[in-house]
């Protein structure tokens, strides 16, 4: 059985924390990048990958905002929690971090492939132009 302490759900929520701030100047830089490069997109192809991008950037960002307020909201369940169960995690607050273990997973694994599909945009972008 693995066991964990309050502490280490703790700093895994501080990490959490730390990589959407770098996830979110990502995408900042990426939305300012396709701004620059918009106005070579002339074809209709381009127009609307111009556009989704955009718009995947933006939801992507609010998404994120979400994630990490869910996350604080997780920190202050586990400040209570141990402020009334001593050292015992109770098994909801052991469950609600695996669900944002996955969740966050997840929107990684989204954000690799936005940046992947993002970078060939741009080549392609930059290459045709």
């Amino acid at each position: 059985m693995i066991t964990a302490t309050f502490t280490q759900l703790r700093t895994t929520c501080g990490q959490w924390r730390s990589a959407i701030r770098e996830y979110r100047d990502e995408l900042t830089r990426f939305k300012q990048h396709l701004l620059k490069i918009a106005p070579r997109a002339t074809g209709r192809e381009e127009l609307i990958g111009v556009e989704h991008f955009d718009n995947q950037f933006h939801i992507q960002l609010i998404n994120l905002h979400d994630l990490k307020q869910k996350i604080k909201l997780h920190e202050q369940h586990l400040s209570i929690a141990r402020q009334t169960d001593d050292e015992r995690l109770p098994y909801a607050r052991v469950a609600e971090h695996e669900n944002l273990a996955k969740e966050f997973g997840g929107l990684e694994k989204m954000l690799g492939e936005l940046k992947t599909r993002f970078s060939g945009f741009t080549t392609r972008l930059t290459v045709v132009v």
